[in-house]
């Protein structure tokens, strides 16, 4: 093979029509009753000489031919590609801070999403929260900090609604407390084909960048990135992804993960200037039909979140004519655009919402809970104590033993740990 890809490598096993003695066990083939599925099955293999390892690859090999394409685009050190999602990619930036530390502490958004409670649980972080969106208490917050107290700090940018924080700003504070940047970017991929990647997060100063491709890119589900700057070693990288992933990665996420990059070489920077358009048109028609949309100091240029005082009933609306939003809450419908959305799309979208009467939910968006629970516990003691299922209205004043976490958006009510 000249372009030893691991997409191509994917399609050059599959072309060669061998005799399969390994796993998986359809051998490449189509079981009975999902014959829907058949011209899947020859292109999901395992670890061979022509795939390579995700997660010890041969110098020169289909891995890091498609890595090296990654870091080409994303203007990084170093990519990985995760077949986890951006679940384990996140499980491993926190495995690389904790590593040598046997209480390590983590300035953390408190937005953060489950998995990385999950991952503190695991590696038994003490996280600090703070808002990374209100940047005049930086100074403060490092005051009461020592040298090298902190393993990292980790942000989500943007967030499940298009917002944003200044990741340039959270940078400077990171280096101040001499802790590398971890940025949860799962919903900003698409960040990196915009204005030369000026907004992406690792170009901004985060050191540890994970990107869900499958979001906001051409990408199948659980398709991520990990995006690392010369800070750490890609031997321990890998060693980390290897630790919180599974030992038979999907060759075909892996596959799509690459063939989406591809795509997005060729036709991102198009792509995206193309979207712009429609969204602001989009944007344009609903504002004229009496919508409000959401407004932000730092936003996702490709997120849409309309906001409305009857949400559900605007989301359900949209869904009985054909247009299927990304999730709603009572005051917002958030919909997810890419570069693989058309016109026809928009148009559907701007028709749906013209049978809608809008009530515009008024004031700046306001997500999430400003006042915390108390902490008792951290959140590996409640993870892994005894705990037992009671009803919501008799857990007034008990400890919290797993996150109370509204799927969309992934992000905790109540972490493990608190009362």
């Amino acid at each position: 093979m000249d372009d030893n890809s691991i997409l191509n490598s994917v399609i050059f096993y599959k072309n060669i029509g061998a005799a399969r003695f390994h796993m998986p066990g359809h051998k490449g083939r189509a079981p009975d009753g999902s014959k829907f599925l058949a011209p899947i099955y020859p292109y999901d293999i395992t670890e061979l000489d022509c795939t390579d390892n995700l997660y010890a690859p041969a110098q020169n090999g289909a891995v890091e031919q498609s890595e090296r394409l990654a870091a080409e685009l994303f203007h990084t050190a170093h990519t990985v590609f995760s077949a986890g999602g951006a679940t384990a990619a996140l499980f491993a930036a926190i495995i690389l801070c904790c590593e040598g530390r046997r209480e390590p502490r983590i300035l953390c958004d408190r937005r953060a999403h489950r998995s990385v409670i999950n991952a503190f649980a695991v590696c038994g972080v003490s996280p600090i929260w703070f808002d990374p969106h209100d940047t005049p208490k930086f100074a403060d917050i490092a005051k009461p900090l020592g040298a090298d107290e902190i393993a990292a700090v980790l942000i989500t940018s943007p967030d499940y609604y298009g917002r944003m924080c200044d990741v340039a700003a959270v940078s400077r504070l990171a280096v101040s407390l001499g802790a590398p940047l971890i940025c949860d970017n799962s919903h900003g991929s698409h960040l990196a084909f915009i204005n030369g990647g000026e907004y992406h997060p690792y170009k901004l100063g985060a050191r540890l960048c994970v990107d869900s491709i499958h979001k906001t890119l051409p990408a199948l589900t659980g398709a991520a990135l990990l995006h690392f700057s010369d800070d750490f070693s890609p031997s321990d990288v890998r060693r980390a992804m290897s630790r919180c992933a599974s030992t038979s990665p999907s060759y075909i996420i892996a596959a799509s993960a690459d063939a989406a990059l591809r795509y997005m070489k060729l036709h991102g920077a198009d792509g995206c200037e193309k979207l712009a358009g429609l969204i602001t048109d989009a944007k344009q028609t609903l504002h004229t039909m009496g919508f409000s949309t959401a407004q932000f100091p730092i936003g996702d240029p490709q997120r849409i979140c309309i906001r409305d005082k009857n949400a559900r009933a605007l989301y359900a609306h949209l869904e009985k004519h054909g247009v299927v939003g990304e999730f709603c809450d009572s005051d917002d419908v958030v919909l997810i655009a890419s570069v693989m959305n058309t016109k026809e799309d928009f148009d559907r979208l701007c028709a749906a919402c013209a049978d809608f009467s809008p009530s515009p939910s008024p004031g700046i968006p306001d997500f999430y809970p400003s006042v915390l629970p108390e902490r008792v516990t951290s959140i590996r003691e409640a993870v892994f104590a005894r705990s037992r299922d009671v009803k919501t209205e008799e857990s007034i004043g008990l400890i919290c033993a797993e996150s109370v976490t509204p799927y969309p958006p992934g992000v905790p009510l109540i972490v493990a740990g608190e009362r």
